[in-house]
């Protein structure tokens, strides 16, 4: 993952930071009890930023892989309709029958 940009990464360096500082303060500060408590009430947010770092840093490339992959089909489809506009009607028409190209005229349904 070396395409993660130094901001998002100095946050997250930030935010386990300070979940590290408030578990070392409440460790140091109060009794074992007490700070088991402070940490479960933390538990939640660690769990949600936990979550959330998977989800930014481990997600990036594959949608940005995606949106390359939908940008290139998109021309090639223009450059195909393009294409299809430029030749001959009976042409077109032998061409049209082509499993594989009525396969590409098909609308796809998310």
């Amino acid at each position: 993952m070396s395409d993660v940009s130094w901001p998002a990464a100095v946050v997250a360096i930030a935010l386990i930071a300070m979940v590290g500082a408030i578990s070392i303060a409440a460790i140091t500060v109060y009794n074992v009890d007490d700070a088991l408590k402070i940490w479960s009430a933390l538990s939640g947010v660690v769990g949600i930023l936990t979550g959330a770092f998977v989800t930014y840093f481990f997600t990036r490339q594959s949608v940005e892989s995606a949106r390359t992959g939908s940008i290139n089909a998109t021309t090639a489809l223009q450059a195909a309709t393009k294409l299809a506009g430029e030749l001959p009607k009976d042409t077109w028409n032998d061409v049209k029958n082509d499993p594989t190209i009525q396969r590409a005229l098909e609308p796809v349904e998310p």
